[in-house]
Order: structure tokens, then sequence, then C-alpha cells
């Protein structure tokens, strides 16, 4: 097993490792965004990141799969390995995830009044979905199955801000006619805290991936409150 943790998974351990890196790097960025910084520099940054994470997850998942075809792993690495597999898909997902919330900062939309009396609550969901994913990389590079379980419950949190934004947003659309600036400015905010929730829910696919790596569970379809 340690030489194939050495060699064989080496290449892979180092992509992945600048994937997580990459990932962390948008969520600062992003953060930066939506507090009002429109430095172009930073916008330019986050483009070109977006790309290297789509390359490192295809060259990643061409890698494992290499891995199985070439050494055929026992059945214990070869559960770290499908884990890897899985998780890069969904690292990737949260980088296009945040590169969608980062689309709806552009044009004038956060400059209205609509989304400057929600930033708020925006940013609250922001650096709640954005530790789920600090939390989860810890949880993956230390094999803690513990913090792999805090960021499961801690997706309630950010499913309750949906749910208040969301629903704050449909009784202001249904109380008076809106504006042309006012409704941009609201389907900004409801793009940014959905993909924010949907940021949570990729977080906690890869917890539940760390659990069956640690344990050997299978958790997924679990109640939270049995974990």
């Amino acid at each position: 097993m340690n030489r194939l943790k050495d060699t064989v998974l080496k290449p892979v351990g180092d992509q992945f490792d600048r994937l997580t890196e990459l990932i962390l790097r948008q969520l600062s960025i992003t953060r930066q965004l939506l507090a009002g910084n429109s430095s172009a520099e930073l916008r330019d940054e986050l483009n070109r990141n977006e790309s290297a994470i789509d390359g490192l997850e295809v060259s990643i998942r061409d890698e494992v799969v290499n891995v199985i075809v070439l050494h055929a792993p026992r059945a214990s690495n070869l559960r770290i390995i499908m884990a890897c597999y899985d998780t890069t898909s969904n690292l990737e997902r949260i980088g296009d995830l945040i590169h969608n919330v980062y689309e709806f900062t552009g044009g004038t939309a956060v400059s209205t009044g609509l989304y400057r009396r929600k930033s708020d609550g925006l940013l609250k969901m922001f650096d709640l979905a954005a530790d789920m994913v600090k939390n989860v990389i810890f949880a993956m590079n230390c094999s803690d199955e513990r913090l792999a379980r805090e960021v499961i419950r801690s997706d309630d949190r950010v499913d309750e801000w949906w749910r208040r934004i969301s629903g704050e947003l449909k009784s202001t659309g249904t109380q008076r006619t809106l504006t042309a600036e006012e409704m941009e400015g609201m389907l900004s905010i409801f793009g940014i805290a959905n993909n924010l929730e949907r940021i949570g829910d990729q977080a906690t696919n890869i917890a539940e991936a760390v659990i069956f790596v640690t344990e050997g569970k299978d958790i997924k379809h679990t109640d939270k409150n049995l974990l």
C-alpha cells in the first residue's frame, strides 16, 4: 500500500492538492467581489483559475482511470481511489458554482438598493458555505470523520438562509410592482443564494465520501440527526 501511495498515487495527490488550493482561492476572490470589490485583476484571476480547475479535473480523472487499469488496486485502496475520483467531480462542480456566483456580481445589479439591503444576508450565507468547503477539504486531507459529520450538519444552516432569502424575495415581488433595476437586483440575489445552497450540497457529498473512506460506511440519505 505504501508503494502505491508513494509512487502511483503521487501524481494524483499533487494535482489534487493544487485543485483544492485553487478552489480556496476562488472562494477568497468571490468573497471580495460580493463585498463590493470591483477589481478587474481579481475578475481576471478568477477566470484563469476556473480554466485551470477544469483542466485539473480532466487530468485527475484520467490519472485515476489509469491507476485502476494498470495496477488493479485492492479493495481498501480502490475505495480511496474511487472517492478521489468522485470528490474531484464535486470540487470541479464547486468551482463552477463559485464562478456562477461571480457572474451574478457583474453589471449594475450589485449597485441596486435591493442588493445592498440583502448583501449582509448573502455574505453570511456565503461564509457558511465557504466554511463548509474549507472544513471538508481539511477533513479530507486529515481523514477526520468527526469534522466531516459537522460539515454535513452545517448544511442545514445554509439551507435555512436559502429559504429565508428566497422567501423574502418572493414577498418583495408580490407586494408591489418592481422597477427594472429592482428586478435585476432580485434576480442576482436569487442566483447567488441558489448557487451558494448548491455549494453546500457539494461539500456535503465530499463529507460523505470522507466517511466512506475512513469508516467504510455509505451514509447517503441517512438522517442527519443520526450521524
